[in-house]
């Protein structure tokens, strides 16, 4: 079993994930991700040169499969984790076919629910496919074709606003041609004592297609929108949320527990605050209980008094990035701020305009 673990992790893991109970999941998915391994054969076990860290990918439209699957050394996610997704779902969805666009998906099955595609859209199912890797010209795209209601056609008008100024066209210009069109009809009829609405009305029409969608669209979903996508649809996160920080990216909770054990005097997590409870003790003094994640595991760090008095309680919010210098009770499993130190807040990473901005 140990060999299977060392050198087969992904295999193992997705096993033990595909049978483990829902609500041990999250913590299964996190001691994965905080183990290395050898991705080598058990015939080369001794020519193992490095280990590698495992790793997680959404659904792939064109990989789905019920539950956790390995391909290239990586597990995928099955469709049985996404919530809302039944059995009647699942067997529409798992096909043979092998799609080439979302166009093409959803004239091929029988899925027209809004909720679905969201959710497909959402988890980067179709990111893939060629020209399909900006999620949220995605899902604007899916608005204006397939949407309805007042969001979509909101949508669809921001959209041609958008593409019109693309290619050129400005108020003045959609006047003027307007202009022409109107003189050019007089000149052909020129007994019509009327000139047809749709004349007075003119405007150009952009085409709707995905690639005109690309366009105006520059910026895919953040980091932050992603990692909520997976929470509200998983229940979990696949990538890391202290992706969006400038951080070193190496003290997890994990190694801070190994290097406590050991006895190093210097123990550090980052981490991303999930919730923070303040309390009162017994003797009437004020303390505080975060739980914060890595991205792989989550812990309690508690706050004492005094550092909580120094404390700016307007930074210590729900999702803010931090890096902190903590004790290690082994008893409870938890770790605390070390007394005399601060708490120091990560600073986000920051996106470069594109060129059009």
């Amino acid at each position: 079993m140990l060999i299977l673990k060392a050198h087969f992790a992904p295999e193992y893991w997705a096993a033990v994930m595909n049978d483990c109970h829902p609500d041990k999941l999250v913590r299964y998915m996190g001691v994965a991700r905080s183990e290395e391994w050898f991705p080598s054969e058990i015939s080369k076990l001794g020519d193992c040169k490095s280990k590698e860290s495992l790793k997680f990918e959404a659904i792939d439209i064109n990989n789905l499969t019920m539950k956790f699957t390995v391909k290239d050394n990586t597990i995928f996610v099955g469709i049985s984790s996404i919530k809302g997704f039944g059995d009647k779902i699942a067997e529409c969805l798992i096909t043979n076919y092998k799609y080439t666009s979302m166009d093409d998906f959803i004239s091929k099955t029988s899925i027209k629910s809004k909720t679905v595609l969201e959710r497909l859209i959402k988890l980067g199912a179709f990111r893939n496919l060629p020209d399909h890797k900006n999620g949220k010209a995605l899902w604007r795209y899916y608005q204006i074709i397939y949407g309805n209601g007042p969001d979509a056609k909101a949508t669809k008008s921001d959209a041609f606003r958008q593409i019109l100024l693309k290619d050129g066209w400005t108020e003045n210009s959609i006047t003027e041609e307007k202009e022409r069109l109107i003189k050019e009809y007089i000149s052909i009829y020129p007994k019509k004592k009327t000139i047809p609405k749709k004349l007075q009305d003119w405007r150009p029409e952009p085409r709707i297609t995905l690639a005109n969608v690309l366009k105006v669209t520059d910026q895919d979903f953040s980091l932050q929108e992603i990692l909520l996508f997976q929470n509200d649809y998983l229940g979990y996160y696949i990538d890391s949320p202290l992706g969006a920080y400038i951080c070193r990216g190496d003290l997890t909770i994990a190694k801070a527990k190994r290097d406590a054990k050991s006895g190093q005097d210097l123990v550090a997590i980052e981490g991303i605050v999930i919730s923070i409870e303040h309390a009162m003790s017994k003797k009437n003094k004020p303390y505080a209980k975060m739980v914060v994640t890595d991205g792989m595991l989550r812990t309690n760090i508690m706050i004492w008094t005094k550092e909580l008095a120094v404390i700016d309680k307007n930074l210590l919010v729900k999702d803010a990035g931090i890096r902190v210098i903590v004790d290690f009770d082994s008893e409870r499993n938890s770790f605390s701020l070390r007394r005399n130190t601060n708490i120091n807040f990560l600073k986000a990473k920051i996106k470069h305009a594109t060129a059009d901005q």
